[in-house]
């Protein structure tokens, strides 16, 4: 159904019980700072995989809970054409790599920056050293931090599993971009290992996210299809 408030937002989408509930989009009146937004909702707020813009270009892709980011997304700053992609807890960023967006990331011409930007933002160079190493384990510990609080350790992955998925993770990523295609999924899930889990599940858990084989997906989002496919039903 369609509802519209009396501020001017407007809500396209599944109901339940007189609340936002499944799929929905929600387009917030001219004044705020979010644009829209289109994803899973639970209860009025917005909870599951869903992708918010705001109003100044920015843009936001991953998982939430109770209305606040929470769990592996990416941030799109588009005044200076980077993207934050991590692990957030509360709405806050937690664990991440900042970097240059995906040409294209923006629309139009892949090289464009925002209009607040007079001139590209340059990222000092900095060094880490055994960074891979230091960027699972602290993936790991914000995961786990987080199952605990939600009173459910099931499913997490060791930083030794981390590391080797993210050796799987990067022989399909060729290019080196941080993200695969849905495409590469099943024979990605293969190649870690995993028995038992056939093409057509794959598919469906895809089919969940509306993702389709053109769809890309990071390695925190490869993580939690992972999780999903190999968690007993």
């Amino acid at each position: 159904g369609v509802f519209i408030f009396k501020n001017g937002d407007r809500y396209e989408g599944e109901w339940c019980l007189n609340e936002k509930h499944g799929m929905g989009k929600m387009f917030y009146a001219e004044g705020n700072d979010q644009s829209s937004y289109k994803g899973s909702w639970a209860q009025g707020a917005r909870s599951g995989l869903g992708v918010l813009v705001m109003s100044n270009g920015d843009r936001y892709e991953g998982h939430w809970v109770d209305d606040k980011k929470e769990g592996p997304g990416r941030y799109y700053y588009k005044a200076t054409n980077k993207v934050y992609e991590g692990e957030w807890v509360g709405g806050s960023p937690k664990c991440g790599e900042f970097q240059e967006a995906p040409p294209g990331s923006f629309g139009g011409d892949p090289n464009a920056l925002g209009p607040e930007s007079d001139k590209p933002f340059a990222i000092p160079d900095l060094h880490v050293l055994n960074s891979k190493l230091i960027m699972s384990e602290a993936t790991t510990t914000v995961r786990n931090n987080s199952a605990a609080n939600a009173g459910d350790s099931e499913g997490m992955f060791s930083a030794v599993d981390i590391e080797e998925l993210q050796r799987c993770f990067r022989h399909f990523d060729s290019d080196e971009t941080g993200f695969i295609y849905c495409s590469d999924l099943y024979d990605l899930v293969s190649s870690t290992g995993v028995v038992g889990v056939p093409e057509e599940m794959v598919n469906e858990v895809m089919m969940s996210l509306e993702a389709d084989a053109l769809t890309q997906i990071s390695f925190p989002e490869f993580l939690d299809v992972l999780a999903v496919l190999t968690t007993p039903s």
